[in-house]
Formats: structure tokens, sequence, C-alpha cells
């Protein structure tokens, strides 16, 4: 067997990265707002690697947004620890600030776009922008992850 060094784990992170599609990730709505001077806020967590593996990692997604001035910031990290005891070390490299430049909101569905201003180190073919979707009558959020498409169930 193959030790694990930092060089493995953290392409094991990304390889997982690519599977990431089909697991559900519990989002924990802190305020989802009602009304447009409220901000919207979110956190949601997601093991690395997925079932039937064991989760050493975390994917964290992290957001404040003000729907009035249509406008925010999302942070997106891996972290040591599995989803239910997540550590506050996060994997180098693997942190990206996505700053939110549009929000639109129609029946329930939040259409976030916004820009990756420090994108993930070692993937230079990984699109500035990004967008997320929260779809509260589904129950879903959409998004992408290390250029991999996401679709996270939202936890009520």
């Amino acid at each position: 067997m193959q030790a694990l060094n930092r060089r493995t784990l953290l392409t094991l992170a990304g390889g997982a990265a690519a599977v990431v599609a089909g697991t559900s990730i519990g989002l924990v709505p802190h305020g989802l707002a009602t009304e447009a001077s409220e901000p919207f806020t979110f956190r949601a967590v997601a093991g690395l690697p997925v079932k039937p593996l064991p989760s050493y990692a975390s994917l964290i997604l992290e957001g404040t947004i003000d729907l009035t001035q249509r406008n925010g910031t999302i942070r997106q990290e891996v972290r040591a620890g599995g989803p239910q005891t997540p550590s506050t070390i996060a994997f180098p490299g693997m942190s990206r600030l996505i700053q939110v430049v549009d929000v639109q909101e129609t029946g329930g569905l939040f259409q976030i776009r916004g820009r990756i201003s420090d994108p993930i180190i070692g993937n230079p073919e990984e699109s500035r922008e990004i967008s997320i979707q929260v779809d509260r009558a589904h129950g879903e959020v959409r998004t992408q992850f290390v250029s991999t498409p996401v679709v996270m169930q939202l936890a009520t």
C-alpha cells in the first residue's frame, strides 16, 4: 500500500470532487430570507471522498447575500475531518472566495452569479465565473466544485 503524503491527499481530494455530483450535501439555512431587506445566509457541508469510502475531509460552503443590493460573499473550502466534525484546518490551495455579483429570486428560486476571486491552485482551466442555484421549492442547491457540477439537498 502506498504511503499517504500531502500530494497524494490533495490528489484524492480533487479526484473525489468528480464524484461529488452524485452525493447530497446538507444545507443548513441560518436565515433564508423572506423579504428582500433581510440577508440570505447559509452553510453547506459535504463529506469527501463520497460513500462508500470514509470521509476524511469536508467541503464547506458558507455565504451571506444582501438581496437588496444583490451582492455578497460566499466562501468555499475543504477542511480536514468528516462532515459531522470538520476541523478549522483548511487544505492548502483548496479554499476560494466568491464575490456575488447578482442575485435573482423568483418564487423561492435564487439564481446567484459570482466571481471567484482566488481559484483553486493547480486548476488553471477553472472558470472564474460561478453559478449557484438555490431551489427552495424542490429542496435543491446546484453549483460546481473543481469544474464538476454538484447537486445538493436543501436541509429543512
